[in-house]
């Protein structure tokens, strides 16, 4: 029971410095008590994750305040629990080694992204990154970006596809793809923006399909006409390489729409 709920705080404590510092596995495993976890305030203040250079991959200076909550978590885990790791040569590292050192970090690596899937459902890694970039389709799009914000991953943007810029994902239940960032091809089809041709093939889609045309109803208008446009261009005599020259002898195209 015990041997349990140290496993689980070990790995609830890492998870929360990821929130705090995204830092590579590497220096997570490496923080030493006596030179990366501090209280620059004194002993009742919260603690401070630092960094020198030399110890980063990118070579600048790192620094992380944690929260109080953090703190008492971390204080409860060294005072408490941390004791029973220590074998002599480890006594150094907040993440000790079961065999001297500090603790494997490809092994707690997968420990810690076990745990986060087993309690989210996502199988993520902490990477230090700026940007995460979907490769999801419509819907798809929505849970991965919900969870991330739910859990607090909210230091880092999130970039779509062509295939998520769309209505369904951008009027999601609650408001929650606020902030999601998507690649379009053109203008979101809101009916009070067209044109009145549009406004006119935007009716007769909806009294057709029974809902209102979507970006992909506007990319497929387009991908139609200009091959419609192609054969034109190609003459009564259609070949291969007829059509290629008519599609390739169109500019400055503009759509209806």
């Amino acid at each position: 029971m015990l041997l349990g709920h140290r496993r689980r705080l070990l790995r609830a404590i890492a998870i929360a410095i990821l929130t705090f510092a995204p830092v590579r596995l590497s220096n997570l495993v490496q923080i030493r008590l006596d030179q990366n976890l501090i209280k620059p305030g004194g002993l009742n203040s919260a603690y401070m994750l630092v960094f020198p250079h030399y110890d980063v991959k990118n070579r600048v200076d790192l620094e992380f305040l944690f929260d109080d909550e953090l703190t008492a978590l971390i204080d409860e885990y060294i005072h408490q629990f941390r004791s029973t790791l220590l074998r002599g040569s480890n006594d150094l590292w907040l993440f000790p080694g079961e065999s001297g050192g500090c603790k494997d970090a490809k092994t707690f690596s997968g420990q810690i992204t076990e745990r986060v899937e087993k309690a989210t459902g996502l199988c993520i890694t902490g990477a230090g990154c700026d940007l995460i970039v979907l490769g999801t389709i419509v819907r798809d799009s929505i849970v991965p970006y919900a969870t991330a914000r739910k859990i607090g991953w909210t230091d880092v943007d999130f970039l779509g596809s062509a295939a998520s810029y769309d209505l369904f994902v951008a009027t999601a239940q609650g408001g929650v793809t606020e902030g999601l960032y998507a690649m379009g091809l053109t203008d979101m089809p809101y009916r009070d923006l067209l044109t009145p041709a549009a406004q006119d093939w935007f009716d007769r889609y909806k009294d057709r399909f029974k809902a209102e045309p979507n970006i992909g109803a506007f990319y497929g208008y387009d991908a139609a006409d200009l091959t419609v446009l192609g054969f034109d261009r190609a003459g009564p005599n259609l070949t291969l390489d007829s059509f290629i020259n008519g599609l390739e002898s169109i500019k400055n195209y503009h759509d209806h729409l």
